[in-house]
């Protein structure tokens, strides 16, 4: 009985949260670097790109969700920015375009392992460590193109299983008939680059202006997450040893 008293209170910490479906639904938003110019001619005065922002969807199953230790995993549709810029344009007296260049969306698998620990009555902190697995899809390419400017960027490693290593810190918070989940994030991608690519600057105008280079947006970024999992329909705590 000694035994069984101690198994119980290593791998089912917090019991009530048992309530709760493992399944759940996940979102994120990620804040992305700007693009990385690497000129081949001319300056950067009348090109420049911006940090952006990507998204995540879908859903997240807990193995363990009484155990202070416990493993994650889940299947999500990501949506990658590819490049966010600004061009000032000579023909239109340099006025300043912008736009943001998106790369399609792909399928993400995280597996993490989580600890959570207990602060307050029905708050958790939880933190998480791991790897987002995901198929880049299949794509030949997007671009911008204009007289005078045009760019052209592509995914790095098309069609093989790449990848990022994730850590982030969060908050569990048992609300009677639902457990959401906020956290902070950090992706860092292991492939040199996500998204590739080359622009060409033409001042009609000024010849001096003229430039070009390559492109290369990274896939780090900083992401924050919700998710919630809902109460089962039929739940009795269970007893107490």
């Amino acid at each position: 009985m000694a035994l069984g008293v101690s198994y119980s209170q290593s791998y089912n910490t917090y019991p009530e949260l048992n309530k709760f479906k493992s399944w759940g639904i996940t979102g994120e938003i990620g804040f992305y670097p700007k693009a990385e110019l690497t000129p081949v001619c001319g300056t950067l005065d009348h090109f420049r790109t911006f940090p952006t922002k990507g998204y995540k969807v879908g859903i997240e199953y807990d193995f363990y969700p009484a155990n202070k230790w416990s493993c994650i995993v889940g299947f999500l549709v990501k949506f990658d920015p590819m490049i966010a810029f600004s061009a000032d344009i000579a023909s239109m007296d340099y006025f300043t375009i912008s736009d943001t260049i998106m790369g399609g969306f792909c399928f993400n698998a995280p597996i993490l392992l989580s600890y959570k620990q207990r602060v307050y009555k029905n708050i958790y902190l939880d933190f998480r460590a791991g790897f987002h697995f995901y198929l880049l899809e299949p794509i030949e390419g997007f671009g911008f193109g204009g007289t005078e400017l045009s760019i052209g960027m592509e995914r790095n490693k098309m069609n093989v299983l790449g990848g990022s290593f994730v850590m982030s810190i969060g908050g569990m918070f048992d609300l009677k008939y639902i457990l959401l989940k906020a956290h902070v994030s950090y992706s860092l991608a292991n492939m040199d680059g996500i998204h590739n690519g080359e622009y060409d600057f033409v001042d009609d105008i000024d010849p001096a202006n003229n430039a070009g280079g390559y492109i290369k947006q990274s896939g780090n970024y900083l992401g924050l997450s919700l998710s919630f999992n809902l109460k089962k329909f039929k739940y009795k705590l269970d007893k107490q040893l």
